[in-house]
């Protein structure tokens, strides 16, 4: 699908076990789009850990702003966490594939 990055495989990795499959999008509006539609599909997906320097805590305790570190902010913006195991049946990867697809059509 054009827009969408799939993550990065070392070359030292031989297999993967994925219960979420993260793929980047654009940027955090079509992101934050995708996971609209898909959760209008009954397709749950996450976003991950915000980087640490967003916490509260380290914006509390060492003034830790999202600028600090744009590349780790940026990178988080764009991710999403799609569901994929073993059992997934193809009828539902092709639903998640086709959602993703027209959301970025779209925008």
């Amino acid at each position: 699908v054009g827009g969408v990055e799939a993550p990065p495989r070392p070359e030292y990795a031989s297999a993967q076990s994925w219960f979420m499959y993260s793929v980047r999008l654009p940027d955090m509006r079509a992101r934050d789009a995708a996971v609209s539609a898909l959760a209008g599909h009954g397709i749950e997906t996450r976003l991950g850990f915000p980087p640490i320097h967003i916490q509260p805590y380290y914006r509390e305790r060492f003034g830790c702003r999202p600028e600090n570190l744009p590349v780790a902010l940026h990178a988080w913006q764009r991710k999403i966490d799609i569901p994929a195991w073993p059992g997934l049946p193809e009828a539902s990867q092709d639903e998640i594939v086709q959602v993703i697809k027209e959301t970025l059509d779209r925008n």
